[in-house]
Parts: C-alpha cells; structure tokens; sequence
C-alpha cells in the first residue's frame, strides 16, 4: 500500500484499477481543522499533526445540505453521512508516475447547486 510524507505528517492509501490503469487512492485526507464548536464560521487553521500513519481509506462526510427524498434514493446510503466536519480531500495519483518531475494538478470541486453532492458519489 502508498505511504507519503505529508506536512501533517505518513498517510497510507489504497491501490484500485480504474479503466485497466492501476491508481494510487487517497480518501478523507483533512486539510483543515473541523470547523466545530469555537471554530465554526472562523477562518480554517491547519489540521492537527498526526501522531501515527493516517489510513486514507474512507469517504470523510459531506458538507451540510438538506437531503431530498430523491437525493436519498439516487445517493448510496454510505454517501449520505453530512457534518459540519467536512474539511477533507480525496487524492487519486496514476500507479505509473514518477516523481523525478512535477506534474499537472486538477482540483475539482463538486457540482450541486448547494443542494446537493459529495467527492464520495463521482
């Protein structure tokens, strides 16, 4: 399983084939504090140091929305975990890349019209 050295400290990660490519997965990685209690409408702070290897192996929760009838039916029950707790990221890296040289990065944010939609469902 991928090991990486992140600012916060060893995160492990899964392998999967996607379209007959091996992928290196990241899930739920947090890249801020949760922003509960005295943090919430604050300005995001650091996430904690991590202590021991972070398994990122699980969807974290969705961003607080209301869930509609039809989003319960369309969306897997695994999915429709919502928090305020959401400050997470989900990596994905081609098994095959080297890291002799930078490479591109894309950021995709989720659609949704704040109804709706989670990392965790695309």
């Amino acid at each position: 399983m991928p090991v990486v050295q992140t600012t916060s400290g060893l995160v492990q990660g899964s392998i999967h084939s996607y379209n007959g490519s091996d992928v290196y997965q990241f899930i739920g990685i947090p890249y801020a504090a949760p922003p509960v209690r005295e943090l919430r409408f604050m300005k995001p702070i650091p996430p904690i140091a991590l202590n021991a290897t972070f398994m990122a192996d699980r969807f974290p929760p969705s961003c607080m929305h209301y869930l509609f009838e039809n989003d319960r039916w369309l969306i897997p029950k695994e999915s429709q975990y919502i928090s305020e707790d959401c400050l997470y990221m989900n990596i994905y890296v081609p098994r095959a890349t080297s890291s002799a040289e930078p490479k591109a990065v894309m950021i995709w944010i989720h659609g949704g019209g704040f109804t709706t939609g989670q990392g965790s469902i695309f």
